[in-house]
């Protein structure tokens, strides 16, 4: 057997997609099954394992390592032959889409070009037919062509007129108020046609408006103002769930793995209104703020780990992390410090939902921390982690120094970045590595534009930069040779 023949790619845990394997001889110890056996539970379903088994498996099969109907049972079980036809679906759906917006916006453009002199009759009813014109049209090509990408992507294009539809019917009869309860009509009206079309496109639509709805009517109405009845705040207490709940159905319908990630990230972030309602505090809902960041982070460690729901604990850790960094790099500027204030600091009311979340972070935290025993580099991110989202936390206290604060921020920054590096030393990933060098790059490049110092010594601080990259760069692509290198 060649030495340059490409790795074989496992799951999480040395899964393995072959049966038997890891069992020396038994690959071939039972003759081949004439038609391929059922898909077994549990099977590894992430779309980048899916990309990568379809291109080792036939040169497998050319080394001999994996007969006929081996192939044909892995092709069956992990859907390879829709790899392409999924990823032309999704390229054509989001061209649909955007073609689709391009087209609204001619419209609505053309309705504001005329929109002074028409009187009110001919105003409503070039809204409506507008509106009505997109999602009939998307009806009819779904339903009656069998144009579905299409006919979808216009059915998201006319939710979108809705959405304005309601902004210019407020302007044509001189309706104030709070803004709010505009966009929470637009994700009500949105909604059913995401349930009736099982569209994620349309449903994370409505999803990201019920978030701005609960994030903005809560803030726009102070809690103990007349917009806080004691009903609403048991509603802005159970909303959270309410939004899991139809959410995660539309999103098992319509088979998005997006809009699963979504739905866990609106919850979490609903949350926050749910803390404003405990007391009037802006302390406490910064500081549930960035817990519930925390736990996004801890949580999708745990979540990767499930094979089904791979994908899901990436995007989590996508998003949770991005936001962390902008947060962290934020705070690194000087004049946003010292910051006012925090009004609710002496408040004990918003202690409860930040110890909950707290509590089941550190308990994810601990789960997580004895799995990475004997992997340092799962430690490392763990630790920097944790570093980072407490720094963050510290923040909050030290806000009236301009010194304390820039210092602590540039802390919780280098954490994150260490955070990124970790999974690049420790499984060979070329993209954490250099994702963790971009994040102390862009800090370098910031501190270049933001402090005032002479061009000699940004100069040399450029230079050490770009020769630290370059040696890093080496010095890790050694390493990697080193660690595939294969072992006599």
């Amino acid at each position: 057997m060649s030495n340059d023949l490409p790795p074989m790619p496992t799951g999480p845990e040395g899964f393995s997609p072959l049966p038997g394997a890891g069992t020396p001889g038994r690959e071939h110890a039972n003759p081949p099954a004439e038609s391929p056996s059922p898909q077994p539970e549990g099977l590894l379903l992430s779309d980048q394992f899916r990309h990568d088994l379809a291109g080792q498996l036939p040169l497998w099969q050319k080394a001999g390592l994996v007969p006929a109907a081996g192939a044909a049972t892995l092709n069956q079980w992990y859907r390879l032959d829709q790899l392409g036809a999924e990823s032309g679906s999704l390229m054509t759906r989001n061209l649909f889409i955007l073609g689709g917006l391009l087209t609204g916006g001619g419209v609505l453009a053309f309705v504001a070009a005329h929109w002074e002199g028409m009187p009110v009759p001919v105003k409503l009813a070039l809204l409506a037919a507008t509106w009505l014109g997109f999602h009939l049209a998307g009806w009819w090509l779904w339903t009656a062509r069998d144009r579905e990408a299409l006919g979808k992507a216009l059915i998201f294009v006319g939710c979108l007129v809705f959405g304005a539809n309601i902004g210019l019917i407020a302007q044509i009869f001189h309706i104030s108020g709070d803004l709010f309860r505009g966009v929470g009509a637009w994700a009500l009206g949105t909604l059913p046609l995401a349930f009736a079309c099982a569209s994620g496109p349309t449903g994370g639509l409505s999803l990201l408006l019920a978030v701005i709805w609960s994030l903005g009517s809560s803030f726009w109405n102070r809690p103990g103002g007349a917009g806080w009845s004691t009903a609403w705040t048991a509603f802005m207490l159970v909303f959270p769930w309410i939004l899991a709940g139809v959410f995660l159905a539309l999103a098992r319908q319509a088979r998005s793995r997006w809009l699963t990630s979504g739905v866990v990230l609106a919850v979490l972030f609903t949350a926050i209104p749910a803390a404003a309602a405990s007391s009037d505090s802006e302390y406490g809902v910064w500081s549930t703020t960035i817990a519930l960041l925390f736990l996004v982070l801890i949580a999708a460690e745990a979540v990767r780990r499930i094979p089904t729901l791979e994908d899901t604990g990436h995007d989590l850790h996508k998003f949770g992390f991005a936001i962390c960094v902008f947060l962290a790099f934020v705070a690194t500027f000087k004049d946003i410090w010292p910051w006012r204030g925090l009004r609710g600091i002496e408040g004990i009311g918003w202690l409860l939902p930040l110890l909950v979340i707290v509590g089941l972070a550190g308990w994810l935290l601990r789960e997580e921390s004895r799995r990475a025993a004997g992997q340092p580099w799962r430690q490392v991110r763990l630790a920097t982690l944790t570093g980072g989202a407490g720094l963050l936390f510290f923040l909050l206290l030290i806000q009236s120094s301009q010194v304390a604060a820039v210092f602590v921020a540039h802390g919780a920054f280098l954490c994150f970045a260490v955070a990124a590096l970790a999974p690049g030393v420790g499984e060979a990933d070329r993209r954490s590595f250099w994702t963790g060098m971009g994040l102390l790059f862009l800090l370098v490049v910031a501190r270049f534009f933001e402090y005032e110092t002479s061009l000699l010594l940004k100069s040399v601080a450029f230079l050490a930069l770009g020769l630290g990259t370059i040696y890093a760069g080496n010095a890790y692509e050694r390493f990697l040779q080193r660690k595939e290198a294969p072992r006599g």
